[in-house]
């Protein structure tokens, strides 16, 4: 089992915690917007179902755990990776990776 953060809750986002969680690891979502973070579990559990039902997964079941957060400082504690998957705006990724290297200086 890897501990996994996934920094933002998009599509792309959802895409890579959903695999990651489908083996069996534990995947940290963080995003500034709580709109979105409220519907990402409902989201990831629509993939799932619809993964299942086309037969690209055989079990209709992740093995792993999702946590969605909204403190980035508690996403990113104690994993060993971190997928930055926020918009594609160069000022809040670099607000964004200035922020983390805080948290995880703490």
């Amino acid at each position: 089992m890897v501990r996994i953060a996934v920094l933002g809750c998009g599509t792309m986002g959802l895409k890579i915690a959903g695999n990651f969680a489908y083996y069996g690891h534990v995947v940290k979502i963080f995003d500034s917007d709580l709109k979105q973070l409220d519907s990402a579990c409902e989201r990831i559990h629509h993939d799932e179902d619809q993964l299942y039902r086309d037969g690209l997964i055989e079990s209709p079941k992740f093995l792993g755990q999702i946590l969605c957060l909204n403190r980035l400082e508690d996403a990113v504690k104690d994993v060993e990776f971190v997928f930055e998957c926020v918009i594609e705006n160069m000022e809040i990724k670099q607000s964004l990776i200035e922020s983390k290297q805080i948290a995880l200086d703490v």
